[in-house]
């Protein structure tokens, strides 16, 4: 009885505690709406409008007059006949806020990538309608700013540190859902560093905030108020909620757009090269201790990379002194990296390690130039026939001069290459980093790495090219 007298005060005292006090060691508010009231204002919807070009003039029945198509009950932007050639308005809504008194509203470039009028819909104030102008726009990271003008005092927000952003922290999020403006949902950070594929910076926020059509280019905040998100992208069979939304972090989100207010554009280092992670069967053929590093699959002419000494067959393991045990941060290590600045890279090549330095430039577009054999020979080995690419070979099947390597031209069903997902029309390139220069040199290496296996089984990594993309492949070798 006693034991319970004493719980009980405790619990009394703590419920007088002020609840400020109880997250003292967070600086968090205990009411959403209280953070809420204080943030809507800086929160704007976007509606933006396309002219999509139509095209009837195929169409069987294109000589039926517009005004027919006005006699059904159809809303106004419907009433002209679908198969005429003028243009069509489409309209589209979005989210973005305010970053500053100047009128600076953040969004995604997708909300209004191609839009020929962006309009902007403050806080609550629908009569009050801004026409907004694009400053910059970036496709890499889905970012852009935009500007109104506006005479009278405007609220903004600010962003946050999202590197500090913890999972299961609480967020708000709020937008512009499904023309819904001011919709206001709460969840928590559900994971940091998703890569959905697509996106040249991968590194989202994931929430189960109820993200929807329309939110796009909104805030995600944080409990004290600070913008940690931007809300970007949802995972759903059918465009609506289902409890996964993702937002661009407010760190990336912070560097892009100071450059866009800066200089209306994104310049990016660049190093030149496609590069795939390398797998469990790659580090078995190429005997790595461990499947870390990113493989090159392909190298622009006069790229840096090309400058630094890189080869296609590389496996870079170190950039900028930073070990690659995730591949998928790769690129945006690359773009945050300094211009005209020597970068130290560490690849392996054929089990050594070599160190290379890198001067990263602003990207451009190069030809590859390779020189190939011309002897129609063909050739059979572990259930893949290649022959050599001559004229005729590349002339039929479309074969650009600058790839060099043999043509798959059949392949054994039972064979661990059709398994491998090896095609008939792939171009083999290199062989465990030593180039493919003709059909009988592809035997002599398959050959070689079969002698020198000490094992009953050996593994070939093949870099194949399949419709001028660059990638390997491995196949046992019984």
């Amino acid at each position: 009885m006693i034991q319970f007298k004493n719980t009980f005060k405790i619990f009394f005292c703590l419920l007088l505690i002020p609840c400020n006090l109880l997250f003292a060691s967070q600086p968090n508010n205990c009411s959403f709406a209280d953070v809420v009231v204080k943030l809507s204002p800086a929160v704007v919807n976007i509606s933006t409008t396309q002219l999509i070009e139509n095209n009837g003039k195929n169409f069987p029945f294109s000589e039926i007059p517009e005004e027919f198509f006005k006699f059904f009950d159809m809303p106004d932007e419907f009433k002209k006949s679908p198969f005429s050639d003028k243009p069509s308005k489409i309209i589209s809504l979005g989210s973005g806020f305010l970053i500053d008194e100047k009128g600076h509203i953040v969004t995604n470039n997708h909300v209004i990538d191609n839009a020929q009028e962006i309009n902007i819909t403050v806080g609550d104030n629908e009569k009050k309608i801004y026409k907004a102008k694009v400053i910059g726009k970036d496709k890499k990271t889905d970012l852009a700013l935009l500007k109104i003008d506006a005479k009278e005092p405007i609220p903004f927000v600010k962003f946050g540190n999202s590197d500090n952003a913890r999972v299961g922290e609480p967020v708000i999020a709020i937008g512009n859902a499904f023309g819904f403006g001011g919709t206001v949902t709460s969840g928590i950070i559900s994971a940091k560093g998703r890569h959905l594929g697509g996106q040249f910076y991968e590194e989202f926020i994931q929430t189960d905030a109820s993200i929807n059509k329309g939110n796009s280019g909104g805030p995600m905040f944080s409990m004290n108020g600070e913008v940690i998100g931007v809300n970007s992208a949802i995972v759903s069979p059918s465009g609506g909620n289902v409890g996964i939304g993702f937002a661009i972090p407010s760190n990336t989100a912070k560097s892009i757009i100071s450059k866009l207010l800066k200089d209306g554009k994104i310049d990016r280092p660049w190093l030149g090269i496609t590069f795939q992670p390398v797998t469990e069967n790659i580090a078995k053929g190429f005997n790595l201790s461990n499947s870390d590093g990113a493989i090159v699959s392909n190298i622009i002419k006069d790229s840096p990379a090309e400058k630094a000494g890189i080869n296609i067959g590389d496996i870079i393991v170190k950039f900028n002194n930073i070990i690659l045990n995730n591949i998928n941060s790769f690129p945006k290590l690359v773009a945050d990296s300094p211009l005209n600045t020597k970068i130290p890279i560490q690849i392996i090549r054929k089990g050594k390690i070599i160190n290379l330095n890198v001067q990263l430039e602003i990207p451009k577009s190069y030809p590859f130039n390779q020189n190939i054999e011309d002897k129609a020979v063909k050739t059979t080995y572990h259930g893949i026939e290649v022959v050599n690419l001559t004229k005729n070979i590349r002339n039929n099947y479309g074969i650009s001069d600058e790839i060099n390597g043999v043509l798959v031209t059949k392949i054994d069903k039972s064979s661990d290459a059709y398994k491998k997902g090896l095609q008939t029309g792939d171009i083999i390139i290199n062989i465990n980093q030593d180039a493919v220069k003709s059909a009988k040199q592809f035997i002599t290496l398959l050959t070689n790495i079969k002698l020198k296996s000490k094992k009953d089984d050996a593994t070939a990594v093949l870099l194949v090219s399949r419709k001028n993309n660059n990638f390997y492949i491995t196949i046992d070798l019984y």
